[in-house]
């Protein structure tokens, strides 16, 4: 029978085979009670906190987007133009978790001067808003507008979109049969 030594003491084939056996079992314990622990947080995060996390990840992928509706063009009974559409183009930020709000406002005024007021404005709006995109400016310049898609990279949470323009092309002088219909100033919307 072969023996082996284990500091002074030599053991025997049985003695090697039950100190084996032994130490599968504590290995097999943790092993167990690593599976059973994933087991239980897999149930929890699945089972338990579903409607929390269904919550967030709504909230990270859908991002509420308005497309204003197209308008026609109206002309008078001869077929001259009245009012027309003219491509607009407003800029957006989206608020980001990866950029602070005040880092890219700073970066945003280098190119488009924002007053204190609609800077205070941007950020009380940016920091309410999780996902949906805050307007800046409206009717931007073009030139304006090629720079910042020039430079897109260093505002990554900037959205150009081209939006019709209504241009009455007689300004006053129909507005009695025209009509106009603008956006709503704050004291409008508060009444």
């Amino acid at each position: 029978m072969r023996k082996r030594r284990i500091g002074s003491r030599r053991l025997s084939r049985e003695q090697m085979r039950t100190l084996r056996n032994a130490r599968a079992g504590i290995a097999k314990v943790f092993i167990w009670g690593a599976v059973v622990s994933l087991a239980l947080v897999a149930m929890q995060l699945q089972v338990f906190k579903t409607s929390e996390y269904r919550l967030h990840s709504d909230r990270n992928r859908l991002r509420k987007i308005t497309i204003p509706a197209p308008r026609g063009l109206i002309m008078d009974r001869r077929g001259r133009l009245l009012a027309e559409n003219i491509p607009s183009y407003t800029l957006y930020l989206i608020p980001s978790r990866d950029e602070s709000v005040d880092e890219t406002l700073r970066r945003l005024e280098d190119v488009l001067p924002l007053s204190q007021r609609k800077r205070a404005e941007l950020e009380n709006r940016l920091s309410r808003n999780s996902f949906s995109p805050v307007k800046v400016a409206d009717n931007i310049d073009i030139a304006v507008r090629s720079f910042l898609e020039e430079h897109s990279e260093l505002i990554p949470a900037m959205m150009i979109r081209s939006e019709p323009l209504r241009y009455y092309r007689y300004g006053r002088e129909f507005s009695h049969v025209i009509g106009y219909v603008g956006e709503l100033t704050p004291s409008e919307k508060e009444s």
